[in-house]
């Protein structure tokens, strides 16, 4: 399971990303809180946000890449 502090982190990014950009995002808490820290799987609606702070630098480009690359490799056999 995802430890308390990463769960304080997601909730702290969730709220900073929320009052930047005056939006409201909405993450399943319950998923989270029961979701194994090496969860492997791609069963899980994923999420992604980058601090304000960090944005524009390509972060998220290259975190969505890598989640491509990884279900077309899971999703390869069945195609």
């Amino acid at each position: 399971m995802l430890t308390k502090k990463q769960l304080d982190d997601i909730r702290s990014l969730q709220q900073i990303s929320e009052e930047t950009e005056n939006i409201e995002l909405k993450l399943n808490w319950d998923t989270l809180k029961s979701r194994p820290a090496d969860e492997k799987n791609l069963h899980y609606g994923k999420s992604g946000m980058v601090h304000p702070d960090h944005r524009r630098k390509g972060i998220f480009t290259s975190l969505f890449n890598e989640a491509v690359k990884q279900l077309t490799k899971v999703l390869s056999p069945y195609c």
